[in-house]
């Protein structure tokens, strides 16, 4: 039998200090940012490689309204940064 759903609250932030959350934000790591967004789609970012975790982003592109860079540029830099990865781990494979 499939999952459903008998009754969903919304829930709303009574209160939000939008500058105090601009600000907190800033101070995130790329690799913060990335786990909050692997925690988004219901991901566990510590079970996940980092290889796993770009994977998934590259994923999540098409879903990405209002950026401030294109995707395709996004897209981009997303291919490049997995490539060198995989040639990391392939050159390191070889040297064992």
């Amino acid at each position: 039998m499939p999952v459903q759903i008998q009754k969903l609250t919304p829930i709303q932030m009574p209160h939000v200090e939008i500058e105090e959350l601009k600000e907190g934000r800033k101070r995130f790591t790329k690799e913060e940012w990335m786990d909050v967004m692997m925690r988004s789609i219901g991901m566990e970012p510590d079970k996940l490689t980092e290889r796993e975790k770009w994977l998934l982003m590259l994923r999540m592109i098409p879903l990405v309204e209002n950026m401030q860079m294109s995707s395709t540029f996004l897209h981009h830099s997303l291919r490049k940064k997995l490539k060198k990865y995989n040639e990391y781990k392939a050159k390191n494979a070889s040297q064992k």
